[in-house]
């Protein structure tokens, strides 16, 4: 009787995370409606108490459940040494990024990763259509941008036009994640259509290049599937896989040394990267690493962004925290493979190779794959009795 009643209210409770989640991708995805922007922090702050109360109903409703104690005191013990370490990285760096990242982990603890990806999608797709459909009657502003080759850029109600394209490509791999492997003439369509938008309207580079890729891949596996595994338990590919966030931060840190000391050597590379190796210089060089995180801003001098995902953790939220989010990616890894879910491992990859050109790949609520580590955790291990 008790469990049936408990079962009732842990539906019900969804809902609280459902309705918090979504209102923290509203005050994300629609910043630049003006009654959203004014009142930004406070949204997020109300999504956040929503998902903390979420998360303390969960735990009392197991603990009833179960009559034991969810988790154990050593589990109690390290989350409170890493919610001490956010905290401490807030308080230099100002930015709850991190936080919001354990905050959305222990929810997804609760949950089944399937259906907090259907949640996401959903919610993604409602609020992306919405804020375009808005920039198009006027209520948003559409930020227009000019290239070096004077090409104009729509941002299209966004806070720039990268940040749609990457909504757009992490909801077509959600996509693919949930139909595995199925309608793929549907999928060739839509990346089309997008791959049209992304270049005349947005003109971003990274994901013209990244979607075709994600569809070749999504073709291959479907078709190749045998091959495709083959390929990712090759035992070369395996090692380059799990040390690709190593090795990506090793060369960007050694990108902006060389650049220090001659720009000539790297010119080309710099140019590539439309920049970029001259931005994360210029914001190293006034800011440095540092151990816990700088105050620093999105922006310097009106121009210089610090776009790459490895060196703005290392610059702006610092060592602890660029060693705990290598660490979740590895993570990542290690358990798409333990689940032999190939597409994970994709997904994972190019969201990687994205962080190259893009630093706001390590928003949670954007790149939900960094919560893949956590996935049905607490199915295999409901309660953990802290008896021995």
């Amino acid at each position: 009787m008790l469990n049936t009643i408990i079962d009732k209210i842990n539906k019900k409770i969804n809902i609280l995370f459902v309705c918090s989640y979504t209102i923290l991708l509203l005050a994300d995805i629609m910043y630049l409606l003006p009654i959203i922007e004014k009142y930004n922090e406070v949204i997020v702050l109300f999504s956040y108490i929503g998902m903390f109360a979420f998360i303390i109903f969960k735990m009392v409703c197991n603990s009833l459940q179960t009559r034991k104690i969810v988790i154990s005191s050593k589990r109690f013990a390290i989350l409170g040494l890493i919610a001490t370490i956010m905290a401490l990285c807030y308080i230099f760096t100002k930015d709850a990024t991190f936080i919001r990242l354990f905050l959305l982990a222990s929810c997804v603890y609760f949950i089944d990763f399937d259906y907090f990806v259907k949640v996401d999608v959903g919610a993604k797709v409602t609020l992306i259509v919405s804020t375009i459909v808005l920039c198009a009657l006027g209520f948003i502003p559409d930020q227009i941008s000019y290239r070096a080759d004077k090409f104009v850029r729509h941002s299209m109600g966004f806070k720039n036009p990268n940040l749609i394209s990457l909504y757009l490509t992490v909801v077509v791999f959600e996509i693919m994640y949930l139909v595995k492997n199925k309608k793929i003439v549907l999928f060739t369509v839509a990346i089309i259509i997008l791959e049209i938008v992304e270049y005349f309207v947005l003109n971003t580079k990274t994901t013209v290049l990244i979607l075709p890729v994600g569809l070749l891949f999504y073709i291959l596996y479907a078709k190749k599937e045998k091959m495709v595994k083959h390929g990712f338990q090759n035992h070369f590919i395996k090692k380059i896989i799990f040390s690709l966030p190593i090795i990506l931060s090793f060369l960007a840190v050694i990108s902006i040394c060389i650049y220090n000391i001659n720009p000539d050597i790297i010119s080309l590379l710099n140019k590539l990267t439309s920049g970029r190796i001259e931005y994360c210089t210029i914001f190293y060089n006034f800011y440095g690493f540092s151990i816990f995180g700088n105050n620093i801003p999105d922006i310097i001098f009106d121009r210089y962004v610090l776009d790459n995902m490895y060196l703005k953790l290392l610059i702006k939220y610092g060592i602890v925290q660029f060693i705990v989010f290598i660490g979740i990616l590895l993570l990542n890894t290690k358990k798409a493979y333990r689940n032999k879910r190939y597409d994970v491992l994709f997904f994972i990859v190019m969201l990687e190779l994205y962080g190259i050109m893009e630093s706001i790949v390590i928003i949670p609520s954007l790149n939900i794959f960094i919560l893949y580590f956590i996935s049905n955790m607490n199915k295999n291990n409901l309660v953990v009795s802290n008896k021995k």
